[in-house]
C-alpha cells in the first residue's frame, strides 16, 4: 500500500476540487547549462540562463522542468553538444532537452536557443530564432527566451502567465548577487555536506549584496535545512515571503517545518499550505 506524507494528504483536502478538472499534462523538460563563448571566465552565465529558463517555465501548468540535481547521477556536468543533450534526455525521461549558446560582444549578450525531442521517433528539433539584448537587460532577455520555447512548443500562455514568466526570470538586478546565486546553486545540486556549506555561503552573500533576493532567501533556508538548522531555514523561509509573497515555494517549505516540528504546528502548517495553494 502506498505511503503518504501527511503534507501530501493536507495538501489534497486544501486543494480546491475545480484544480482536479483543469489538470493538464506537464511535459517533462530538461533545461542545460548553455554554452558561452566569447566571454573569458563567464562560463557560469550559461548556468545561470538554465536556471533562469527552468525558474520560469515553473510558473506554466503544461511545463514541468527536471529538477537539475539529477544530471549530476546520469554524469553531465556543464554544456555539452547535441549528442550530450540527446543523451541525458533520454536518460531522465525528458520530452524535449533545451540547450543552445550564448555570445557577449562588447556590452550585449546574444542568446541562441536549441532545442531537442529525446524520445524515440520523437521530431522535435531545431533552433529558435536568436535574441540580443544589452547586459543590464539580460534577465529581461531570457524572460523572452522562455516564451519564445513555449510558443515553439505550442502551448497557450495567458497574459498572467506570461507575466509571471517574465517576472519570474529577474530574480534580481544586481550581476555579482547573481553570480554567487547560480555558483551557490552548483554547489547545492551536489548534495553533499561540503556542497550544502559552500552553497549557504554563496547563497549568504547574494543576500549581502542584494537583501531583495527572494530566491536565494528560499535556496539559503534549504541549504540550513539540510544542514540541521531547522529554525534557520524557517528564518529564510519566512524572509523570502516578506520580499515576494508571490513565490509560493517557501510557504510549502514552512508548511513542512511546521508538520516536522516536535510540537506539530497543524494550524501553522495549514495556514502556510493554503498561502502555497492560493498562489
Amino acid at each position: 500500500m502506498r505511503r503518504w506524507t501527511t503534507s501530501v494528504i493536507l495538501l489534497a483536502i486544501l486543494l480546491p476540487p475545480v484544480a482536479a478538472a483543469q489538470t493538464v499534462r506537464a511535459r517533462p523538460v530538461l533545461v542545460l547549462p548553455f554554452a558561452v563563448k566569447g566571454a573569458e571566465g563567464d562560463g557560469w552565465v550559461g548556468e545561470g540562463v538554465a536556471e533562469l529558463l527552468a525558474l520560469a517555465f515553473s510558473n506554466h501548468h503544461a511545463v514541468s522542468p527536471i529538477n537539475r540535481a539529477r544530471l549530476a547521477r546520469v554524469g553531465v556536468e556543464g554544456a555539452v553538444d547535441e549528442r550530450g543533450a540527446l543523451v541525458a534526455g533520454r536518460a531522465l525521461k525528458a520530452d524535449l532537452v533545451l540547450f543552445g549558446e550564448i555570445e557577449r560582444t562588447g556590452g550585449h549578450w546574444t542568446i541562441h536557443p536549441r532545442l531537442l525531442g529525446s524520445r524515440a521517433g520523437g521530431s522535435e528539433a531545431g533552433r529558435i530564432e536568436p535574441m540580443s539584448g544589452a547586459e543590464d537587460q539580460f534577465f529581461n532577455l531570457v524572460g523572452q527566451v522562455a516564451l519564445a520555447y513555449l510558443n515553439r512548443f505550442s502551448v497557450a500562455v495567458s497574459a498572467d502567465e506570461a507575466k509571471r514568466i517574465r517576472r519570474a526570470s529577474i530574480v534580481t538586478e544586481n550581476w555579482r548577487a547573481f553570480e554567487a546565486y547560480v555558483k551557490g546553486r552548483r554547489m547545492f545540486v551536489a548534495e553533499t555536506t561540503a556542497g550544502n556549506e559552500g552553497a549557504a555561503e554563496l547563497f549568504a552573500r547574494a543576500i549581502e549584496i542584494d537583501p531583495n533576493f527572494a530566491v536565494a532567501h528560499y535556496y539559503l533556508g534549504m541549504a540550513q535545512l539540510r544542514l540541521g538548522n531547522r529554525w534557520k531555514a524557517a528564518a529564510q523561509f519566512r524572509a523570502a515571503t516578506q520580499v515576494d509573497a508571490s513565490v509560493p515555494e517557501p510557504y510549502k517549505a514552512l508548511g513542512d517545518l511546521f508538520m516536522a516540528s516536535p510540537r506539530r504546528l497543524h494550524d501553522q502548517a495549514i495556514e502556510a499550505y493554503q498561502r502555497a495553494i492560493e498562489i
